[in-house]
């Protein structure tokens, strides 16, 4: 019979860089909101909460500019993240108002107003 080998003793432990304990103290201390359900495709699309920093950023740029001069494209896609051609292909040839309402829709799913 063979006995598990132990470690040796002068294994040292993994120790977190600063970083690893920055981004694992911001996960924790995250918000989590549920996905937005988008009940246009079959079966419904998720869009999660914009909250990578590309993201992140990307719609704080777009709320900075204004939506009249923004690309509504462009920030309909950072808003949509990977769901954005699901729902694009279900929107894209209606009336042009639908976009701003979803828009709206979205984000007040992921930024209630007060």
């Amino acid at each position: 019979m063979t006995t598990p080998r132990k470690p040796p003793a002068d294994a040292t432990p993994q120790v977190k860089s600063r970083w690893q304990e920055m981004r694992d103290k911001a996960r924790a201390n995250a918000q989590q909101i549920p996905p937005y359900v988008f009940d246009g495709t079959e079966p419904p699309t998720l869009i999660t909460m914009p909250d990578t920093v590309e993201r992140s950023i990307a719609m704080a740029e777009f709320a900075r500019e204004g939506m009249q001069r923004a690309d509504m494209r462009g920030a309909f896609k950072v808003l949509l993240g990977d769901s954005f051609d699901a729902v694009w292909s279900v929107i894209a040839n209606e009336h042009a108002t639908v976009i701003e309402i979803l828009f709206n829709d979205i984000t007040d799913h992921f930024y209630p107003p007060e």
